[in-house]
């Protein structure tokens, strides 16, 4: 009857960790800047376990989260987040500190590697009045002023993207292309249509990726290529 009692003692002790191993999920997260740029050697705070943990030469982590837990990410000459339910992400965006000596210090303490991408993408965000003119097409626009961009024959993608296609809850891969939205002037369109865009008549371009695309619904994972012209009214 005693070594019965110590059983179900036993039993009862260990239920309650089995119940909270059971709630967490591994999840792989990628720290970015600029929306595609890997951040290497992030530090990552956990607060239910009080882990910190840093990114990897892809600028990814992975661990285990409790539901609703909160991280914080942090990395010098850039602005830290803290972040809640992180199970929803699996791209984390941060952004650069203002000043050429904040993307000097990134480069130089390590978190980027790539430091030809990182500089143009800096000078894209702090140039307000790009010459767009200079361009003969609009892919040239393209190929110089985002390298992280993979202009094939009839798609644009982003290199360092993983998701080819919607996946459903398990992870499955449910299909999809692995090509960029494009959305000129607000209305979505095609490749086909780039072919059409004169330089001159650019206003602006960007590329939105992440939990940023989402506004622009399903066919978003794998990023957008946001285009306005100078005939866009707002």
């Amino acid at each position: 009857m005693r070594k019965l009692t110590y059983f179900f003692i036993f039993c009862f002790c260990l239920s309650p960790n089995k119940r909270v191993t059971s709630q967490e999920k591994i999840i792989s997260v990628r720290v970015v800047v600029f929306d595609s740029i890997p951040i290497i050697g992030a530090l990552v705070q956990i607060k239910s376990s009080k882990q910190t943990i840093l990114t990897d030469s892809l600028g990814e982590f992975k661990t285990a989260f409790q539901p609703n837990d909160q991280i914080k990410i942090s990395a010098e000459g850039f602005y830290s987040r803290k972040i809640k339910d992180i199970k929803k992400l699996n791209i984390i965006k941060l952004k650069l500190r203002s000043g050429e000596r904040n993307m000097r210090l990134a480069i130089s303490k390590g978190y980027i590697t790539n430091s030809k991408s990182f500089k143009n993408a800096w000078l894209l965000n702090n140039d307000k009045s790009i010459d767009y003119s200079k361009y003969t097409t609009f892919l040239r626009l393209m190929e110089s002023q985002f390298p992280n961009a993979d202009i094939q024959r009839d798609k644009i993608v982003i290199r360092g993207t993983k998701s080819l296609g919607t996946k459903s809850e398990n992870g499955d891969v449910l299909g999809g292309s692995s090509a960029v939205l494009i959305v000129i002037d607000g209305f979505l369109s095609d490749f086909n249509m780039l072919s059409n865009i004169l330089p001159v008549n650019v206003k602006s371009v960007k590329i939105v990726t992440g939990s940023s695309a989402i506004m622009y619904g399903a066919g978003a994972v794998n990023g957008v290529l946001v285009i306005k012209t100078k005939n866009f009214a707002n």
